[in-house]
């Protein structure tokens, strides 16, 4: 956690949530909102003036033994060998996690944000914390290079394999497979005791290329279960019909059902 936010991308992005408002450059590159130029964030160029000054003072002061975690990310790290290969991905959920937790308890706004991500992650009914989940998710993207998933499987509770959600310009709207060797430097940028070491092998922001595994972000959750909550996001189907209009244009896509029992009366319309 302390290599996470020693880094240039973690400072900036805290610095913003201190700030309130993210800087203008960095809101039109991941915000699916267009911004007039009568609001705040359009004249938000810099930082306002203590704004680092204070994201750095929380740092310095941050106790990660204090900031509550999550019983069941907690729960997978603990229940594996620290430093052996299975604990790798438990390792990045309890990072994921922590990032989102302490970007919650620096943004503790109750009014609507200028931290948005689009099409997703802004259900401020289903969240904990309202709209300082939606700012901690854009702190995760902004720092990780996406939201950080996971391959939940049919119990909803497995980790197969490490996804991220993107949603910079130019990187695939669709989420995408982390590959080994990426997990590897991961890793090793987390359990690194160095802070020099760390800062040489930081790989922020991880972004997928061509050799990357996609899968169609409106099938993530319903289909490929790959998500780190239930409720980060809303399913965007409200039939049958429209989940098989959607999955045309997948690119990895097979035909079959999503197990959604309530969408049976849609398929047995469209076999009449």
């Amino acid at each position: 956690m302390t290599n996470v936010l020693a880094t240039d991308l973690a400072k900036l992005t805290f610095a913003q949530l201190v700030d309130g408002l993210p800087l203008w450059d960095i809101a039109i590159d991941l915000s699916s909102q267009r911004h007039s130029s009568e609001e705040p964030v359009y004249k938000h160029k810099e930082l306002c003036p203590g704004a680092m000054e204070k994201a750095r003072a929380f740092h310095q002061k941050f106790n990660p033994l204090r900031l509550e975690i999550r019983s069941d990310a907690l729960n997978r790290y603990q229940a594996v060998p620290v430093g052996s290969k299975s604990s790798k991905l438990p390792l990045i959920e309890l990072i994921a996690v922590a990032v989102h937790a302490l970007a919650v308890q620096v943004f503790k706004e109750k009014k609507p944000t200028a931290f948005l991500l689009w099409r997703s992650y802004d259900t401020l009914e289903q969240y904990p914390d309202g709209v300082a989940n939606v700012a901690a998710y854009w702190a995760e993207d902004r720092i990780f290079g996406g939201v950080v998933l996971f391959g939940r499987g049919k119990s909803g509770k497995e980790q197969n394999g490490v996804w991220f959600h993107s949603h910079r310009h130019g990187v695939t709207k669709h989420v995408y497979a982390l590959r080994e060797g990426q997990i590897a430097s991961l890793t090793h940028f987390l359990e690194s005791d160095n802070k020099e070491e760390a800062s040489l092998c930081c790989p922020f922001p991880i972004l997928a290329d061509r050799e990357s595994v996609r899968r169609d972000y409106r099938l993530s959750m319903p289909k490929y279960k790959i998500y780190r909550d239930p409720w980060e996001r809303k399913m965007l189907y409200t039939s049958y019909h429209w989940y098989l209009h959607y999955s045309a244009d997948c690119r990895e896509f097979e035909v079959d059902p999503i197990e959604r029992p309530e969408w049976n009366r849609f398929m047995e319309s469209d076999s009449d």
